[in-house]
C-alpha cells in the first residue's frame, strides 16, 4: 500500500520538474555586466522584474527558476553573499529556484535543462540605454501580484483607501546623497491637510526585511526619498501613489521613473539645477570624476517648491479618485441620457466598420 501511495507523488514531482520554466542569463549578455544582479539592489530588478513578467505570461508562477553562470554571480546568491534585498526577492517574493549555468555552456541557449523545460532568454538591450527604453514590467498587474505575495490587499486598506488619512512617508539617506531637510518638507505638508495625515521618515539597512520594506511603500500616498536603491521597492506601491525622487546637482538619472510608472504610480522629479538632461551631459563630458563625485552629494530642496508639485499631483489624483467613483455610482439608465449623441456616434462608427469589413 505504501509503494502504491507513493507513485502518484512521483508522477507530480516529475511533471512540476519538467514543467519548469527559466529565465536563462548568461556571462556574455552586454551590455550590463552580470555582477549587477547580485550586489546592486536597483540594477537586480532590471534583471528579475522582466523575468517575473514573463513567468505571470507563462502562468508558471509557482514553478519558476533562474540561471545564471557558475561564476561570482551564482554563489553570492547561493552562499548568501548577495544583498539580502535581492535574496529575498528571489526566495520569498518570486519564489523561484536558482540554478547554475556550466562554463562549458558559452551560449544560453546550450543550458542542460531537459527536454521539457522552457527557457527564456531576456533582451536586456532593450533596458539600454537608460531613460525612454526602460522596461521593467509588462503591465501594473504584474507588480501587484508580486507584492501580494508579501503583503495582502487587507493589510493595506487597513490603513490607506478611502475614507482614511493621508499617509506620507519619507525615505531619507544616512550619509551620502540625503535630504536635510526632510522632516521639515513632511511637516509643510502634513499641514496643508492637519487634521487627516500621518507622516514619518525612515532609513532603510540590512535590519529591515523585505515584507517590511514592502509594506511601508504599500501603505503610503505620498513617498519622497533621494534617488537610490531604496527606491526599488516602488514595485509594490498601489495604483496612484506619488513618488517623488530628489537630485544633487549634475546628478539625473531617471532609471526608476519607468518603474514607478509601471507599477501604477505617479512618478514626480525635483533638481537643483537649470536643465538636468544638459547638466548631466556636460558634467560627465569634460569631467567624469567630477560627475560621480556629486552623485554622493546632500541636497536641501526647497521646500515650498517640492510642496507644491506634491499637492499638484494630489488633486489630480484625488479629482480622478472622486469622478471615477461617482461615475460607478451613476445608474446605466442616467449614463445613457447623459451621452446619447456619443453612444450613438459610437454605434455609428462601429455599423461603418463592419461595413467595409464586409465590403472588402
Amino acid at each position: 500500500a505504501a509503494a502504491a501511495a507513493a507513485v502518484p507523488v512521483q508522477r507530480s514531482e516529475r511533471k512540476r520538474k519538467y514543467n519548469t520554466h527559466y529565465c536563462v542569463f548568461h556571462q556574455f549578455q552586454a551590455p550590463i555586466k552580470m555582477e549587477w544582479l547580485t550586489t546592486n539592489i536597483a540594477h537586480s530588478t532590471e534583471f528579475l522584474l522582466p523575468c517575473w513578467s514573463w513567468f505571470r505570461r507563462m502562468n508558471a508562477t509557482d514553478d519558476c527558476g533562474i540561471v545564471l553562470p557558475s561564476n561570482q554571480s551564482f554563489h553570492r546568491i547561493t552562499d548568501h553573499q548577495a544583498p539580502s534585498w535581492i535574496r529575498q526577492m528571489v526566495d520569498d517574493a518570486m519564489r523561484c529556484k536558482v540554478i547554475e549555468l556550466p562554463q562549458r555552456f558559452r551560449r544560453a541557449d546550450q543550458t542542460p535543462l531537459g527536454p521539457h523545460a522552457i527557457q527564456h532568454i531576456p533582451n536586456l538591450i532593450k533596458i539600454r540605454p537608460r531613460f525612454g527604453m526602460y522596461r521593467y514590467l509588462d503591465e501594473p498587474s504584474d507588480a501587484w501580484a508580486l507584492r501580494r505575495r508579501l503583503v495582502s490587499d487587507e493589510e493595506i486598506t487597513k490603513v490607506k483607501g478611502p475614507g482614511k488619512p493621508l499617509r506620507i512617508g519619507g525615505l531619507n539617506r544616512p550619509t551620502q546623497r540625503s535630504v536635510t531637510n526632510m522632516m521639515e518638507i513632511l511637516d509643510a505638508l502634513q499641514e496643508q491637510y492637519p487634521y487627516n495625515s500621518t507622516a514619518e521618515m525612515v532609513y532603510f539597512n540590512e535590519s529591515y526585511s523585505l515584507k517590511e520594506q514592502a509594506k511601508w511603500f504599500a501603505t503610503k500616498d505620498v513617498i519622497l526619498a533621494p534617488h537610490g536603491a531604496g527606491l526599488a521597492n516602488a514595485v509594490f506601491i498601489t495604483k496612484g501613489t506619488i513618488v517623488m525622487q530628489m537630485y544633487p546637482p549634475l546628478f539625473f538619472f531617471q532609471s526608476l521613473d519607468p518603474l514607478i510608472e509601471q507599477a501604477g504610480g505617479i512618478a514626480l522629479d525635483w533638481y537643483n539645477g537649470t536643465n538636468p538632461l544638459m547638466d548631466w551631459y556636460h558634467s560627465k563630458e569634460h569631467s567624469w570624476q567630477s560627475h560621480n563625485a556629486n552623485r554622493h552629494a546632500n541636497m536641501t530642496p526647497d521646500v515650498q517648491e517640492v510642496v507644491d508639485k506634491i499637492l499638484a499631483a494630489l488633486d489630480v489624483t484625488v479629482w480622478n479618485r472622486l469622478r471615477l467613483d461617482r461615475w460607478k455610482s451613476v445608474p446605466e439608465e442616467k449614463k445613457l441620457k447623459i451621452y446619447p449623441q456619443r453612444r450613438k456616434r459610437r454605434s455609428e462608427d462601429g455599423n461603418e466598420k463592419k461595413t467595409k469589413k464586409q465590403g472588402e
